[in-house]
């Protein structure tokens, strides 16, 4: 079975010239590292929310493309968001890549000579899932972006990824991007690590190192279900959410005019600013009017820690 890392440079690689795509290396080496743990998902090892990536089963799946970085998470004395997860994988894509490609040559759907990497089989056939022949990795993602059928876990994750590298506009002509423009993103959505490789892409690394928590005040400070908070800490602003009895916090300030959060709307786990209207989910900081789909606000979880409240970056 091909892992998601090995379909990835399927895709980046040109069968003509035997030479790779030119992706952007950040988002190639996070959506790299997502793939991993999409896989490691799929081997029911590990698990997401919009909150965490928590251990499901630390047992090595027994390839190791994977478990490595199973083995970091299961090692870990904290609980990270899957974002964290992808950035911090995302640091060893290059062993990621190599080792991928290695395995390519291996078994013999790839052959390397003279810095290139050429197709073995010109008919572009390989063992898939459960073993059986398959379409390659290319005219799968054509039948998931040009059909209405409800794709398969492994093509909601393929096509995600590829999404996040920029590879469509590679794969794609604009009249044929235009027409699967809706049906990429309706796609993306689908999928909670390929949503958190997005956010990873998109938003500034963050060392773990400063990913401290800030103490905003006591427990007595937070708000009733339904209701906001306005927070500080060393003169920033925060505001609190609490929606059905779960806490989300985001900075104070709105990122289109600086408007203070606390005076506007919350609906559900919806923010909107009293200002220009603009909307923030409250579990991400995504923007969701308008809908500005690499620009966010920067996410919090909230945590009492005898008695104070503590706002930990969520990247």
């Amino acid at each position: 079975m091909l892992r998601f890392a090995e379909e990835i440079l399927l895709l980046i690689l040109d069968d003509v010239s035997g030479e790779f795509a030119r992706v952007p290396k950040w988002p190639l080496s996070c959506a790299l590292a997502g793939g991993v743990l999409m896989d490691l998902a799929l081997e029911n090892r590990i698990d997401t929310d919009l909150e965490r990536l928590f251990l499901h089963d630390p047992t090595p799946v027994g390839d190791d493309l994977l478990d490595s970085v199973l083995t970091g998470i299961s090692e870990s004395p904290e609980t990270y968001d899957a974002r964290y997860w992808v950035q911090h994988t995302a640091e060893n894509a290059d062993r990621i890549r190599e080792r991928a490609l290695e395995r390519l040559v291996e078994r013999g759907i790839l052959e390397h000579r003279e810095e290139r990497y050429l197709w073995v089989f010109r008919s572009r056939r390989y063992p898939a899932v459960d073993g059986k022949a398959d379409r390659e990795v290319k005219l799968r993602i054509m039948s998931v972006l040009f059909s209405d059928e409800i794709p398969d876990p492994r093509d909601i994750a393929i096509v995600g990824l590829a999404d996040i590298c920029g590879l469509f506009k590679v794969l794609l002509s604009k009249r044929e991007l235009e027409h699967a423009t809706m049906r990429i993103a309706q796609v993306g959505k689908m999928d909670l690590i390929g949503r958190a490789v997005s956010w990873a892409v998109q938003e500034p690394r963050t060392p773990r190192e400063k990913r401290t928590a800030h103490v905003v005040g006591s427990a007595t400070q937070l708000p009733s279900p339904g209701n906001l908070a306005a927070v500080s800490s060393e003169g920033k602003e925060f505001v609190i959410a609490n929606v059905d009895g779960r806490y989300y916090a985001v900075d104070g300030l709105c990122e289109h005019a600086g408007a203070r959060l606390i005076d506007g709307g919350l609906k559900g786990c919806q923010i909107t600013c009293p200002r220009h209207r603009w909307t923030y989910d409250m579990s991400d900081g995504r923007i969701v009017k308008p809908p500005l789909a690499r620009r966010r606000t920067r996410s919090y979880s909230v945590r009492v820690n005898d008695g104070m409240v503590e706002l930990v970056p969520t990247v």
